[in-house]
């Protein structure tokens, strides 16, 4: 089972989705919540809430972050991973509804454009060194 923190003790990580969530229009109209969970086998993972939770907590987002393998990378990786799971999340204000989609083949066309093919594989190499690092200790 998941062993899920709120991320207390990695307020940098923290800060990097606070400051990224700060540059879209999602903080003023959805609650995201950046957990942490150090045996996840992605970087991040983007969960709409259930209606239960939604009711009882107020809270319509979890983003969980595998903070061992997050704070290996550097800022503007880290940017790069935030920015990836914040594209995964769209808002219909029409319909007040929240819809969590994968990415347009193998990243969203938007991230591809900002950062660059290459620089998007190079991170995601790390990340999977950093992975196997992880596993080997």
């Amino acid at each position: 089972m998941a062993k899920l923190n709120d991320l207390t003790d990695y307020q940098e990580i923290l800060d990097v989705f606070t400051e990224v969530i700060a540059t879209t229009s999602l903080e003023r109209t959805i609650k995201i919540i950046i957990l942490g969970d150090e045996q996840q086998k992605k970087i991040h993972n983007v969960t709409k809430a259930n209606p239960i939770t939604r009711f009882l907590h107020k809270e319509d987002i979890y983003i969980t972050v595998n903070q061992l393998v997050f704070e290996q990378l550097d800022t503007r990786q880290q940017i790069l991973v935030a920015e990836e799971a914040l594209a995964e999340i769209t808002y219909d204000p029409e319909k007040d509804s929240i819809t969590v989609k994968k990415q347009d083949y193998m990243v969203f066309t938007g991230i591809e454009n900002k950062y660059g093919e290459d620089y998007i594989k190079k991170t995601r190499q790390l990340v999977r060194e950093i992975y196997a690092q992880e596993k080997d200790k």
